[in-house]
């Protein structure tokens, strides 16, 4: 392994699994549908027709970075911090309609099924989180929800260990029998890999963090809900470390 990590024993990776974490951006959902429908509000705020063309073409093109910097010089209209914050404000604000990936409920009901706690935990803001939670419809199919905005009354953003920390508590069960599956290795892994968690990454076509670098090399991927459920049921069929999908 590049980042040093040596590869789990065997007899710590033979126990059965007991818990999955999720991750929900790129993970359960494309963000990019939350992106593209914040943007339309966004356009729709400032009252300019071709800004929601050009606030799109940006987000194709460029990515999600900086979208109203370049829209605005695109368009010809200064940008005043008071601009950016209305447009800001919108992008947030609005109410997004949002499905999971193809298969996501199907698999969550049948993680359940087998016997596994289900968590999921997701970086944000909580307002913003939550109304995506809740045009997915997906809450109830969780033992829990956690808010990294909002961890026991505290901010504890990913990567911080705390909030992984505090749901292998409510489980009640061992670092080894908790897997963690997520899309950014900057936010999603650094704290299960020092906690000795099990990890999955999933790489689904057009996801923001598709291609960002991970510092292991051998992290088991899946680039569909199809695949993320059967790696998974490796370990929940015979335990084990998957192999690269």
């Amino acid at each position: 392994m590049t980042n040093g990590r040596s590869p789990e024993p065997a007899n710590l990776m033979s126990r059965p699994l007991a818990a999955v974490v999720f991750d929900l951006d790129d993970t359960l959902y494309p963000e990019a549908d939350f992106v593209q429908g914040g943007l339309i509000a966004a356009a729709r705020e400032l009252g300019v027709p071709e800004a929601e063309g050009v606030f799109l073409d940006i987000l194709r093109n460029e990515g999600p970075l900086h979208v109203f910097d370049s829209g605005l010089r695109q368009l010809g209209i200064p940008r005043t911090p008071a601009q950016i914050a209305s447009l800001v404000g919108a992008f947030r604000s609005h109410r997004p309609s949002l499905r999971p990936f193809a298969g996501t409920r199907q698999m969550l009901a049948r993680l359940r099924q087998s016997g596994l706690k289900l968590a999921l935990l997701t970086d944000g803001y909580l307002e913003v989180q939550q109304r995506k939670i809740e045009s997915l419809g997906i809450a109830n199919m969780f033992d829990q929800v956690l808010f990294t905005s909002d961890v026991e009354g505290r901010p504890m953003p990913k990567p911080d260990p705390g909030p992984f920390l505090l749901l292998q508590a409510r489980f009640g069960v061992e670092c080894e029998t908790v897997v963690m599956v997520g899309d950014r290795p900057d936010k999603d892994f650094p704290a299960p890999d020092l906690l000795g968690w099990r990890t999955l990454r999933t790489r689904h076509p057009g996801a923001f963090h598709r291609d960002d670098h991970d510092p292991r090399n051998d992290r088991p991927d899946a680039c569909s809900v199809r695949s993320m459920e059967r790696l998974l049921a490796v370990w929940i069929a015979a335990p084990g470390l998957p192999k690269k999908n």
